[in-house]
């Protein structure tokens, strides 16, 4: 399953109560995504390094989104 549509799903999933059985697949793709050895290269990396420090220091510094509009916002996109 394409990573996007995981996560698709499981803003979908979060949003409307599902059986264990989809839980537990999501779950499991989510994980298989995290166990799955990236392609970045060392430029690559440090840039994702410098943009998650960047975040932090935003969220430090008081720059933040409510988690409930960029959720929404999140799920208006990936609507299956």
């Amino acid at each position: 399953m394409d990573d996007s549509i995981v996560i698709a799903y499981a803003f979908e999933m979060a949003a409307n109560p599902v059986d264990d059985r989809e839980r537990v697949e999501v779950a499991q793709q989510l994980l298989s995504t995290v166990d799955d050895p990236d392609s970045l290269d060392d430029d690559e990396r440090a840039r994702l390094q410098a943009a998650l420090n960047r975040s932090l220091a935003d969220a430090d510094a008081g720059r933040l989104h409510d988690a409930d509009d960029v959720l929404a916002e999140l799920h208006a996109r990936h609507r299956p």
